[in-house]
Formats: C-alpha cells, sequence, structure tokens
C-alpha cells in the first residue's frame, strides 16, 4: 500500500529507527493482560482504558508506531547510574521546543498533508501496539526490544483514520534466551518477580518518581523504608535491568561519539548539588533532563539525600546536616534517613540537634529512627 510504504519511509527520514502499524482493533489482550497483575496494577487504572481504544476514536483505522533509538551518542559516566539513559536522552514525552518533539511533529505534518486525521488523546500502550506491530518484542524486564537496537528504545504512537497495511503480531512473542534470568536476579528489589512480571511500586524508577500525585494503592511522598537502601545512587530512573541484558551486550559494548550538552551538563552535576537544588542548578542541570514526572525541587532533594546516604561517606554529611532545616517535612525525613544511614558520632550529634526543635511528628519518628540507626 503506498500511503504505508511514504510514511514509513518518512519517519525513517527524519531519523526514526524503526516504524510499524497495527490496527486499532485487537487491543482488549492487553487490558486483559493487566488483569493478570492483580492489585499490583491496582492505582494504574488508564490501563483498563486500551480496550476501548476503538471506541474512544470514531472512524479511526490504524497506529503508526516509531521507535527512536536513544542510545546513539556516549552517556556520561557521572551520570549513568544516577538518572536514567532514557531521561538523558531528552526523548521521553519532550517539552515541545525539544528535537523529540520537533521529530514527531514533522512526522504529524506530513500525516495531516497526506490527508489524515489524528487522534492525540486516545491512550495507546505503546510496548503493546510495537509488538502487535511487529517492530518489537517484550524482553522478560518487561521493555520492549527492537532488532539491532536493543531496549534502548522510546516509542511513540499515532491514532490516524487511514487503512494501512497493518500487523497483528502476537505481542506475547519474545527473542530472550530461554534459561535467562539476569534481568531478575540483578534488581536490587526483586520487582521483576517473574519472567515478564513486574512489581510497579518495588521498581527504583518508579519509586524514584514516587509522589502523592499518584494516590492510590498506598502511594505517598515518601519512599518506602525498606527501598531506600536498595537504591543506590538512583535519582531519576533505573537501568539495572537493560545494563545486565545480554540483549543489550552489543549496544553498551559499542564507541559511542559523545552527547556535547551533555557532556557539559555532567560538569556541573552533582548530588549535593541536587541536595540543595539552588534555582541555577536546578534549572540549569536538573530540569533539561529530568522533566518528566517530578516538578517540585523537594523531590529531587528527597532523592538526593537517600542517593548520598548510600553513600555512606561521612565527608557527606555537613551538607546533609544543613537541609536537616529544610521547610519541606519529606526533605527533613529522607535528610535524616540518609544521616542515620552514614552514621557516626558527628551524624548522631546532628540528628539529636534537629529532633530538640522538630515538630512534625513523621519526621521525628524519621529523626528517632535515624538517630537509633546511627548509633548501631
Amino acid at each position: 500500500m503506498r500511503l504505508t510504504r511514504e510514511i514509513r519511509e518518512y519517519a525513517l527520514n527524519v531519523g526514526y529507527s524503526a516504524v510499524g502499524f497495527t490496527s486499532v482493533h485487537g487491543f482488549a489482550g492487553y487490558s486483559e493482560e493487566v488483569a493478570t497483575r492483580g492489585e499490583r496494577y491496582s492505582f494504574f487504572p488508564v490501563a483498563q482504558k486500551a480496550q476501548t481504544l476503538a471506541q474512544d476514536a470514531p472512524g479511526a483505522q490504524s497506529v503508526i508506531v516509531l521507535a527512536w533509538d536513544y542510545a546513539q551518542n556516549a552517556f556520561p559516566e557521572s551520570l549513568v547510574g544516577k538518572v536514567g539513559r532514557i531521561y538523558q536522552a531528552r526523548c521521553y514525552a519532550p517539552p515541545k521546543h525539544y528535537q523529540a518533539a520537533a521529530r514527531l511533529r514533522l512526522v504529524q505534518s506530513f500525516l495531516e498533508e497526506k490527508g489524515c486525521t489524528l487522534y492525540p488523546k486516545v491512550f495507546v500502550p505503546e510496548r503493546w501496539a510495537a509488538a502487535k506491530a511487529g517492530i518489537t518484542d517484550y524482553g522478560k524486564n518487561n521493555l520492549a526490544y527492537a532488532e539491532g537496537h536493543g531496549s534502548f528504545i522510546v516509542l511513540q504512537s499515532l491514532v490516524v483514520d487511514a487503512v494501512l497495511d497493518v500487523t497483528d503480531e502476537d505481542p506475547h512473542t519474545s527473542r530472550c534466551p530461554a534459561g535467562c534470568t539476569a534481568c531478575m536476579k540483578a534488581c536490587p528489589t526483586a520487582a521483576l518477580y517473574a519472567p515478564y512480571r513486574l512489581e510497579p511500586k518495588r521498581c527504583l524508577a518508579f519509586n524514584s518518581f514516587m509522589t502523592d500525585a499518584k494516590r492510590g494503592g498506598g502511594i505517598t511522598d515518601d519512599i518506602p523504608i525498606e527501598i531506600r537502601d536498595k537504591m543506590g545512587e538512583v535519582v531519576h530512573g533505573c537501568d539495572i535491568c537493560q545494563q545486565v541484558c545480554p540483549r543489550n551486550k552489543h549496544r553498551l559494548q559499542q564507541a559511542l561519539v559523545p552527547d556535547v550538552f551533555l557532556r557539559e551538563l555532567a560538569e556541573g552535576f552533582s548530588l549535593v548539588g541536587m541536595l540543595h537544588c539552588e534555582d541555577e542548578f536546578y534549572h540549569t542541570r536538573v530540569r533539561p533532563i529530568m522533566y518528566n514526572y517530578l516538578k517540585e525541587k523537594r523531590f529531587f532533594q528527597r532523592n538526593a539525600a537517600v542517593a548520598l546516604g548510600n553513600t555512606r561517606d561521612e565527608a557527606y554529611l555537613p551538607e546533609l546536616a544543613k537541609e536537616l532545616d529544610n521547610e519541606e517535612e519529606v526533605v527533613r525525613g529522607h535528610v535524616a534517613w540518609a544521616v542515620g544511614h552514614i552514621g557516626g558520632a558527628q551524624a548522631t550529634d546532628a540528628l539529636q540537634a534537629r529532633l530538640k526543635s522538630e515538630e512534625i511528628p513523621k519526621v521525628r519518628e524519621e529523626l528517632a529512627m535515624a538517630l537509633q540507626a546511627a548509633q548501631s
């Protein structure tokens, strides 16, 4: 079909790595799959919308799925392990003035010029759609993998009224080695509790984005106590299951040219800087790459506090102690945990001093637990 070929070639021409097409029908299977996860996904009601995709977009016929390889440039070593690669690449749900957003707008404009009507507000489960379209398969870590690119891809979808040459592959197909459990073994919190099964609330990435905006299922502004020491130095997203995956080995070993913008950003980035999160640091070192889920400084400070606590380095205690007086209780609570986790006489003194003036019961509880940890 000529239009299908034209769309595919144009999308590849503007930089996409793979393009696929599937029908708007047949997404009920996704909702059924989510239902098998039970309470683990009870806080994620939007997943149920997939089964009504066709009804929510009257006249829609096809879903165009676009995949972009976001690991075409090298990532700074100082950011890897702290900020997920997909966020460093500025390609996931990008602001309108970012290159990734412009790339998508080009395809949208092309489709409109071809007479297609787009349905921009329809929910599409993009990993499922990409698998149905035959351009990806699922990994045991629940991520989408594209041939030649591994899991370092971002997916975007466009719902249109055009009848295109669509594919309807089995979305359960996987090219993962039969006996491989590398991702499951590497996950610090056992969030990957079975092949192709994820417990979102135990995922480090999810916990780095944890806020009360995701209310339901016991989600609050606080990173759970039992998760904090598993976070390592993660402050925004996590790549552990991708880094250990044999399907990504060839990508991780490739010699790539640096992303110059990231290199410059990384030169001024530090966990201490994020802990204090002064305006200039926030706008020049945080927001350019960490714009997706968190907007309030207090959550970046919370995450940085946990990361610094996990270094177990007493050299950071003076900087952490400054934020025990932070006006935000979520920051004070997590800083208290970090100070206690590092421990020692200096940590004990700082916690005791703050405990004398702290009035918020929840923070007092954090301080008391931290004090006990610091003295043990």
